[in-house]
């Protein structure tokens, strides 16, 4: 059994981490892994870390890297089921947490609609900037 598995949903994929303790090497895996989504043409990611029960705080380092990496490419990246006291340090590097997958997958909903939104409106402008 490998201690990264994935599924792709309509709007993100969802890489989940399949072990109790999270370390340098997994993280380099992930970002891999992340990065090979993103040359297929995915945006948007969920990280699903509800069986993991050790997270060394040195591995914010990793995590970070691999938010950059997503929001240069102009994608989304939720944190999802990381375990109490850990999310609130991802708030200090703006990465998004949810406690559950449920509000992931709603978060990357949400965030593709305003998208839409956005790009609707841009679409609306003329070239003067007029509506």
């Amino acid at each position: 059994m490998s201690d990264i598995s994935f599924k792709k949903e309509e709007q993100f994929t969802q890489f989940n981490i399949d072990i109790s303790i999270a370390d340098d090497l997994l993280m380099e895996r992930l970002r891999d892994l992340i990065v090979a989504g993103m040359e297929a043409g995915d945006v948007n990611f969920v990280i699903n870390f509800e069986k993991v029960t050790d997270f060394e705080p040195s591995l914010y380092v990793k995590l970070d890297e691999i938010h950059h990496i997503v929001m240069k490419e102009n994608g989304l990246l939720v944190v999802a089921c990381l375990t109490a006291g850990n999310d609130l340090l991802l708030k200090d590097l703006d990465i998004v947490s949810t406690p559950t997958l449920s509000e992931a997958s709603d978060y990357v909903f949400m965030e593709e609609i305003e998208r839409h939104f956005l790009t609707d409106e841009d679409e609306d402008l003329d070239v003067t900037g007029e509506l």
